[in-house]
This record gives structure tokens, sequence and C-alpha cells, in this order.
């Protein structure tokens, strides 16, 4: 899969909390860092709704 496809998917589903951070970063192929600096650049949220996170 084209590199520019799975950071583009990746974004879309940590986004939309179908995907952890880490797992995320996986499919995108970066570090959990690397995948942080990212989703602030694209001025995503943190989104954190799942265990052990109060939203």
């Amino acid at each position: 899969m084209c590199t520019r496809i799975r950071v583009e998917l990746a974004l879309e589903w940590y986004r939309t909390n179908e995907a952890s951070l880490a797992k995320s970063a996986e499919l995108a192929g970066l570090t959990t860092v690397e995948f942080k600096k990212l989703i602030a650049d694209r001025g995503i949220a943190g989104v954190m709704t799942g265990k052990g996170t109060s939203a």
C-alpha cells in the first residue's frame, strides 16, 4: 500500500477513534513520537477516549 495512503488512513482511524495512537502510528509506519507530531501539525485534537481515559 502506498505510504501516503497508509498515513492518511492512519490519521483518519485515529481521528475517528477506530485505532489507538500506537496502532495508528504503526499503520503509518511511524514512531509514536513522529505520529504525535504529525497529528499536531494537522491540527487533530487528541482523541484519547478509550479505556482509562475520561472524555
